[in-house]
């Protein structure tokens, strides 16, 4: 987990060192492990810290530059076991996170793996300020990828 937290908060710094961003410097620190939040597999920036997405999580996160938690909002309902995991069978295997800009409002965009049909190929969009969110199951999507990349049906 913290090697995917700490490959998307390399990526997320990336992301803000582009033209548009004033520039920054990036520091290593020593690793962080936050136990308040089960699993983190995307990751954005947001505000002074990140966003952050699990793959068994129905929160998104959002956490200061230390990797504290400030605050959580549900993705979508889901029934949680404890530590807030959702069950293995069931879980949206949430394994990407991106933004974008669209008509004057941030976007974050979370993606599941697309390995089970019917129940890891959704999409959500969600605004910055959580007031409009979008949910699109991407099965066509996943299918397409499938093809291209030579894989069987099985192995997507």
């Amino acid at each position: 987990m913290l090697k995917k937290l700490l490959i998307a908060a390399l990526f997320g710094t990336a992301v803000l060192a582009s033209a548009e961003q004033p520039a920054f410097e990036l520091k290593i620190s020593k690793p962080v492990l936050n136990k308040t939040i089960p699993s983190g597999s995307g990751m954005v920036p947001y505000k002074d810290g990140f966003l952050v997405v699990g793959d068994d999580s129905a929160d998104l996160y959002a956490i200061n530059q230390h990797f504290k938690l400030r605050e959580k909002s549900q993705i979508k309902a889901y029934p949680v076991r404890s530590k807030g995991r959702i069950d293995r069978k069931i879980k949206p295997d949430f394994e990407a996170m991106a933004q974008f800009r669209r008509e004057h409002i941030l976007w974050n965009m979370i993606v599941g793996s697309g390995s089970t049909p019917d129940t890891r190929e959704f999409g959500y969009l969600i605004a910055e300020d959580g007031g409009l969110r979008h949910e699109r199951k991407l099965g066509a999507l996943y299918r397409q990828f499938s093809e291209l990349g030579g894989l069987p049906g099985t192995q997507r």
